[in-house]
């Protein structure tokens, strides 16, 4: 029996030696970078992957960098180590010869961009694919004011280089095309040419003004240049692979370059690249209270109204400065005809000129009274308008504020959306290449990926639009940009923002709190103040108007005489003979109106039907706001509610969507059943978003009837109202 084992242990050993064999594998980069480590990693994982069926476990062991040396040199000293079995070059240099090679090694060469000029031996692998820069060219000439492009290519020849440069010069715009250099990139910056870089090391993507993402391409390469490997060793395959499809690759834009040299994309081909190195803006942080702190500070409404109620405290102090005592300075100048009967017989002075001082006051005027009461009336109407117009501020401010947060979530919604499409449409793209799509796949792709970056574009116009009317309410610079808070930090603010279960237990807890708010409205309207106010001064006016006649206007007045202020002249000037003067006079004005421009009784009546319509419109007024208080508490309510049902239905939408993208990944469904999942999270995702920030929006909306604001109470008033409200939820069980 141990025999047995020991035969059958040995035959195993013996099966492993013979059917797997390690094979070690250089690498040769140009330096040691963080490109050379991801071509490693990439590769390992290539290797072990496509061999794992082959028998065969392959290995790097080992990598030089070229750094200053040649690359002939470096492959001949590599060549001599016997324990490798092939040898890798991912480097930009080019090898001028290929009978130095070893015939015991196998060579890898994927990076080219033309055919080689000369014979490739048998264990070579050359691997190239055109380089096709029209795509990027094109959007590049879009630009207005460009007549010149640098193009800096890595791993093409100086010969190609030239037929590159022949292949797309134009009249209108000149095409100079180099070797990709760190140099070159900022030498065209300085004279603000805009580059356009295709380069696998994407060290100097940081240099360009627009270049080519060449991880896909990379990647594209190495597959190809592991299956040559598998043919060699197994002889697996068609055949050994030596072109490939023409350079592809997302193409991206460099933003910081773009600023720098005067050039920006235009809006139309936006959706074609991706944007590295955004301008960084420091933007100033603004949270929802401070914002309301600022409007309430500096809203030109607010300000206004605010100097309307002064105007109205200086006219009650108008009204009021009537009841003190008056000083008036008189001269009474008279000129008589000598002819009148009164020169004539010497009872009058022809000319002369009198003067008096004369204090007076106001004992008692009814019509005076009332006016000091109106203009009271008036000013404590202005008051109740300016609170109203804060109120009014503030849910603007706050509504406008969470929009933008709503707008600003919906935007990472749409551009994840987007980039999802775009991955799709490169699955797309690759299905059709391999026969496992049509070609009708990549249209309806691309009309989504056109739509969703449509989408994206109408959000942030929105956002900007959103952004320009909350400066406008703070009267700050209209383009002034603000970091804002997030969702979760925005509740806090709010006395409704915990419980909120509570209310649906039953509906008598929800009747009891709808009529404490309505209540509380009714107690806190400025608007029902206004109308109360009105009310107030034409029963006042009604009232005073009644007593016109039986309570007369009393004044009483003190007065200094000084009759010859001038020296009297023509005849009689020396009338009267005998008398001072200089004397005082005082007495007494009673004036009671019988009957003053129109007859009272009818300015009764007239006063009455304007009470009568104010009583309607205070009616109408609560009534109304009866009604919007229930509207808003119960779509607050139903915002609650809608809050979990739409987060459900979001993780459900995108849990299936993740199902359904790999699935079509694998060619098992099709394009509609994809779009439709699409589609579907995508909607479930805004929906939620919306509601949300929807059932923030009702609780404005329901604080702003109540008549106060959680973001200006103190935290006495707040603990004050939710034990109000607790303290009525208990009643109900």
């Amino acid at each position: 029996m141990k025999r047995k084992i020991l035969i059958l242990s040995g035959l195993i050993l013996w099966s492993l030696c013979v059917f797997s064999k390690d094979l070690d594998v250089g690498v040769i980069f140009d330096n040691n970078s963080n490109f050379s480590q991801n071509i490693k990693e990439l590769l390992q994982k290539e290797l072990d992957k496509d061999f794992s069926k082959t028998g065969y476990i392959t290995k790097i062991s080992k990598v030089n960098y070229l750094g200053e040396n040649n690359l002939e040199q470096t492959l001949k000293e590599m060549s001599k180590d016997k324990e490798l079995d092939s040898i890798f070059v991912f480097s930009s240099s080019k090898l001028g010869n290929y009978k130095e090679l070893s015939r015991n090694k196998l060579y890898f060469f994927p990076l080219n961009f033309e055919k080689s000029q000369k014979a490739v031996p048998k264990n070579v692998s050359y691997i190239y694919g055109e380089l096709n820069l029209d795509k990027g060219i094109k959007i590049i000439k879009e630009i207005p004011g460009v007549s010149e492009i640098n193009i800096a290519v890595s791993n093409l020849s100086d010969n190609d280089m030239k037929k590159v440069g022949e292949k797309y010069q134009n009249s209108s715009v000149r095409i100079n095309i180099q070797k990709a250099t760190r140099e070159f990139l900022e030498e065209s910056e300085r004279e603000n040419v805009p580059t356009l870089l295709a380069d696998y090391e994407n060290s100097l993507d940081k240099y360009a003004f627009m270049g080519y993402n060449m991880n896909d391409e990379l990647g594209k390469r190495i597959k190809a240049s592991v299956l040559n490997y598998i043919y060699f060793k197994t002889g697996d395959g068609i055949s050994k692979i030596e072109k490939i499809t023409s350079l592809e690759g997302e193409l991206f834009y460099n933003e910081e370059v773009g600023i720098q040299i005067g050039y920006s994309l235009p809006l139309s081909v936006m959706q074609e690249v991706s944007v590295i190195n955004k301008k960084k803006v420091e933007l100033k942080k603004l949270d929802l209270k401070s914002a309301v702190e600022i409007g309430l500070k500096n809203n030109l409404e607010i300000l206004k109204k605010n100097q309307d109620l002064t105007t109205s405290k200086y006219d009650v102090n108008v009204s009021n400065s009537y009841r003190l005592p008056q000083l008036s300075a008189n001269i009474d100048g008279t000129f008589l005809d000598k002819k009148s009967n009164d020169v004539v017989f010497n009872k009058a002075q022809q000319n002369s000129a009198k003067s008096y001082l004369q204090l007076s006051q106001v004992i008692y005027s009814e019509q005076l009274n009332t006016n000091v009461y109106l203009s009271k009336l008036a000013m404590e109407s202005k008051r109740s308008d300016l609170e109203q117009q804060k109120l009014d501020i503030i849910y603007y401010i706050s509504s406008t504020y969470l929009n933008i947060l709503q707008l600003n979530a919906q935007l990472k919604i749409q551009e994840s959306n987007y980039d999802l499409l775009k991955e799709s449409l490169k699955i797309a793209n690759i299905n059709y290449k391999v026969g496992a799509g049509g070609v009708q796949d990549i249209y309806r792709l691309e009309s989504s990926v056109s739509e969703a970056y449509s989408n994206i574009v109408s959000v942030k116009n929105q956002i900007r639009q959103s952004t320009i009317q909350l400066n406008t309410y703070l009267d700050l610079p209209k383009n002034q940009q603000y970091a804002f808070e997030e969702l979760e930090n925005i509740s806090r603010y709010f006395v409704f923002n915990r419980n909120f279960s509570s209310f649906f237990v039953n509906s008598e807890k929800n009747d009891a709190i709808e009529q404490f708010l309505f209540e509380g409205a009714l107690k806190n309207s400025n608007n029902l103040n206004i109308i109360e106010n009105e009310i107030k001064g034409k029963k006042r006016e009604y009232s005073s108007a009644g007593r016109e006649r039986i309570i007369p206007k009393i004044e009483a007045f003190a007065q200094y005489n000084k009759d010859n202020m001038i020296e009297p002249w023509g005849k009689n000037r020396n009338y009267p003979p005998n008398g001072e003067d200089e004397y005082w006079q005082a007495g007494v004005k009673i004036t009671l109106p019988l009957i003053s421009g129109g007859e009272i009784h009818y300015k009764r009546k007239s006063l009455q039907s304007e009470i009568d319509s104010l009583n309607y419109t205070k009616k109408i007024t609560e009534s109304q706001l009866s009604q919007a208080v229930s509207q808003s508490f119960n779509e607050f309510l139903t915002n609650y509610i809608q809050t979990y049902t739409s987060k459900q239905a979001a993780e459900a939408a995108e849990k299936n969507m993740k199902i359904v993208k790999n699935l079509y990944s694998n060619g098992s469904i099709n394009i509609t059943d994809f779009l439709d999942a699409q589609n579907n999270a995508l909607s479930q995702r805004l929906e939620n978003t919306i509601k949300n920030y929807s059932l923030l929006n009702s609780i404005l909306k329901l604080e702003n009837l109540y008549g106060k604001s959680s973001l200006t109470m103190d935290q006495n008033e707040k603990e004050q109202l939710r034990n109000q409200l607790s303290s009525i939820l208990k009643e109900y069980k």
